[in-house]
């Protein structure tokens, strides 16, 4: 070029050629109806919801539920349900301060089981020392540090 640019030009034919080497994904419905770009939104949207039973499988230990009745089953399912949305809440806002790449979450709770609070027989209680890290961890959250 008279400029001393570089110009780019996209060799059509070699791209498609590439292209067809991708795979398809075919998608059925069991909707009559449906409109193409909504099934296709359907469909990734489903990644989501994987991550989400993947991080209850392998970040919060929610394996198997081995129960013997359809209450205990749909009650456990409940409280990990629960306990889904308020990880995603958390990790939510471990991204956002950048947090999450100095502590996984397993490590987060883990140095938040140990804070203990030591109570007397007259009903006051005592909070023991608080770590740096789990100070830190209060500060990421934006909670207030427990005294």
């Amino acid at each position: 070029m008279a400029d001393g640019g570089i110009k780019l030009i996209r060799d059509r034919d070699a791209i498609e050629k590439h292209a067809l080497k991708f795979g398809k994904i075919i998608l059925l419905s069991n909707e009559m109806n449906i409109d193409k770009t909504e099934m296709i939104a359907d469909y990734f949207r489903r990644d989501g919801v994987e991550k989400f039973f993947d991080a209850m499988k392998n970040e919060m230990d929610c394996n198997r539920f081995r129960v013997h009745s359809q209450n205990a089953l749909e009650g456990r399912l409940f409280i990990n349900v629960v306990a889904l949305i308020f990880y995603s809440s958390i990790v939510s806002k471990l991204r956002k301060t950048g947090f999450n790449k100095k502590m996984t979450f397993p490590e987060i709770i883990s140095t938040l089981k140990r804070l203990r609070r030591f109570y007397s027989e007259d009903g006051t209680s005592v909070l023991a020392e608080i770590s740096k890290k789990q100070r830190d961890i209060f500060s990421a959250m934006n909670f207030p540090c427990p005294e």
